[in-house]
């Protein structure tokens, strides 16, 4: 019966201790601290575990094999941008200043663009209508057998086309056809990237 009871008072000493110590106070009296780290901060730690590196948009000022061309706007690691691209003044933080000033370049750009392929079009339409079906005629000299003596140049069609359409070109926008005895051809007149003029070139005996 003794042996019993103290079994039993043990076993209820042991529940009381579990209790007392599991509450906040007893937690407090013994030194016992819970820490909640915020949700960044272990997102932060888990990164560094092991997670995706952070990265930092540079505009590059020159072009770099591998990675972009001058003026492009390119994703890189910190420790890459600061100590190679802005280190070596290959190109700089895309800041927002930065990227304002690169919007405003490109829009300008673009605007330039524009212009410069409505004036190649409408210089195209100023060729068509002086020229028509008919084209423009290069005197040289002939052989009694009709070949012609050198050949047509792009200057001459270049001095052609601004005499007739009042147009001005350049010798190298201009494929000369080649044209060995009297007769015609076909000049092409790059005026842009995206419009050629095409200009009968008639050979006459001078």
């Amino acid at each position: 019966m003794l042996r019993s009871a103290l079994v039993l008072i043990v076993a209820a000493l042991s529940v009381a201790h579990s209790f007392w110590v599991g509450s906040p106070a007893a937690q407090r009296s013994i030194g016992v601290v819970r820490c909640h780290l915020p949700a960044r901060m272990l997102a932060k730690k888990k990164k560094a575990a092991g997670g995706a590196a952070k990265t930092v948009q540079v505009v590059l000022t020159a072009e770099i094999k591998g990675i972009g061309r001058k003026g492009e706007l390119v994703s890189v690691k910190p420790a890459y941008a600061d100590n190679f691209i802005v280190n070596k003044g290959l190109g700089a933080i895309a800041t927002p200043e930065k990227l304002a000033e690169i919007a405003a370049a490109q829009e300008a750009a673009d605007a330039e663009a524009a212009a410069l392929k409505a004036q190649a079009m409408k210089d195209a339409e100023t060729i068509a209508a002086a020229f028509g079906e008919d084209g423009g005629e290069i005197a040289k000299n002939v052989g009694p057998d009709g070949a012609v003596f050198g050949s047509v140049t792009a200057a001459e069609v270049v001095a052609l086309i601004k005499e007739r359409a009042n147009v001005s070109v350049q010798k190298k926008q201009v494929k000369v056809p080649e044209i060995k005895t009297l007769g015609s051809g076909l000049a092409e007149v790059a005026l842009h990237k995206e419009v050629t003029s095409k200009v009968k070139i008639v050979v006459v005996a001078s």
